[in-house]
């Protein structure tokens, strides 16, 4: 499958070394408040038990992509949605994203902090 996860969370960077580890094809889009950067540099993403490991072994393998902007996302099949409820609205815009927007049949996953919704209403 291919899946654009989207987020700077912990569950963010599970569910993209984990679903690479398993062979999907996996961009995923850190938040822009923490882009790839200023993670790569964070203690939990380092301590957490192989998480660093299966990140450098997808990247090295070609199931994991890391993003910087959305345009140059492949047209997904799922996206993951990794946000705190402070990003929020950065679901919303998202899926409004014109590579998005018109897209039919993408599974939508939401593994943030906060409550599904609105977000998830934005899908077709």
């Amino acid at each position: 499958m291919r899946v654009l996860v989207y987020g700077s969370e912990l569950s963010a960077a599970t569910a993209a070394a984990a679903l690479a580890w398993v062979g999907h094809h996996v961009q995923w889009l850190p938040h822009s408040d923490a882009p790839w950067s200023v993670l790569s540099k964070v203690d939990w993403l380092r301590s957490e038990p192989q998480l660093i490991t299966h990140l450098e072994q997808g990247l090295a393998d070609g199931t994991l992509q890391i993003l910087e902007r959305l345009e140059n996302a492949d047209i997904p099949e799922v996206i993951w949605l990794a946000l705190s409820p402070a990003q929020r609205s950065s679901a919303s815009k998202l899926l409004e994203d014109p590579l998005l927007a018109d897209q039919r049949g993408i599974v939508l996953i939401n593994n943030s902090t906060f409550p599904v919704g609105r977000p998830s209403a934005c899908m077709r």
